[in-house]
């Protein structure tokens, strides 16, 4: 895979959308090494780009169904009692102990930012986000972007999908990232408030890589984000999980020049937006 890359992951008979893990950091950050292969929580040496494993014992078990393209299309099995509902001590409340590890660092702080209101309704807007971990010379920064209904809480919630989020903080935490999870409105000023984050983590941390990481809806912030704002060039990796839409092929192909990994991610029973969608605008591209 090339510094620049366009891909798309299909989740076989997924019930819902799967929930996000920086896990495949090859892919994130746009770098492959095959002869890497992260099995195990033990300390490692690694290739720079790649993130030290956590909990990978328990929550890696997807088997591969499918490769085309030089491994830019994936075909995933995905289990619903094995990859979410089965990890629950409560049904979608809870997860299992073993699932989650909560320390002092995994708490999150909200960040508020102020910026000029892009409807002139008011002279300035405000945009809150839930963050964990520290700005300041972070080598990456992860910014989680939820759907329609949702709001920063869900982003942090150690408990819910399986652990898989409060699983995303510490694989950010223990590899020297930061993460943020907004709450956002679905309008310029939610399009906006989110390239504020993005500027505000590249004053504290210029060398960072930034993944966007777009939930259903959210997915209408991100793809305007790096199409109407001057942020879009300090976006490294664009992670769109069950897009409620995509642009047409010129203007991703307009991303994908502007040096942004782009991977879709969707399950195939998905019964509100329709996973063909994602596959039209990775097979335009």
């Amino acid at each position: 895979m090339s510094k620049t890359s366009f891909s798309i992951l299909i989740y076989s008979l997924c019930l819902a959308l799967p929930a996000y893990a920086v896990d495949d950091a090859n892919a994130i950050f746009g770098t492959r090494n095959s002869n890497y292969t992260s099995n195990s929580n033990s300390a490692q040496t690694l290739p720079s780009e790649l993130l030290r494993p956590f909990k990978n014992d328990q929550f890696v078990d997807t088997a591969l169904l499918a490769e085309q393209d030089n491994g830019n299309y994936l075909e995933f099995d995905f289990n619903e009692m094995r990859d979410v509902n089965g990890r629950d001590e409560i049904p979608v409340k809870k997860a299992l102990n073993k699932f989650v590890e909560i320390s002092e660092q995994t708490n999150a702080k909200d960040l508020t930012l102020n910026f000029p209101a892009a409807n002139f309704a008011t002279a300035q807007a405000t945009i809150t986000a839930a963050q964990v971990g520290t700005t300041r010379n972070a080598k990456f920064a992860v910014v989680f972007i939820h759907g329609a209904g949702g709001s920063k809480e869900l982003g942090v919630n150690d408990w819910t999908f399986g652990g898989n989020f409060n699983r995303l903080k510490n694989l950010t935490l223990k590899n020297q990232g930061v993460y943020f999870s907004p709450t956002v409105t679905f309008d310029m000023n939610g399009i906006q408030g989110t390239a504020e984050i993005i500027k505000h983590i590249k004053h504290e941390s210029p060398n960072s890589k930034i993944i966007l990481a777009c939930g259903s809806a959210g997915s209408f912030i991100c793809w305007n984000l790096l199409t109407t704002t001057q942020q879009a060039k300090n976006i490294t990796s664009l992670v769109i999980l069950g897009g409620a839409f995509a642009p047409d092929a010129p203007t991703l192909n307009a991303i994908v020049k502007n040096q942004t990994t782009i991977i879709l991610s969707h399950g195939t029973n998905d019964r509100v937006l329709n996973w063909r969608e994602m596959e039209k605008a990775y097979n335009e591209i």
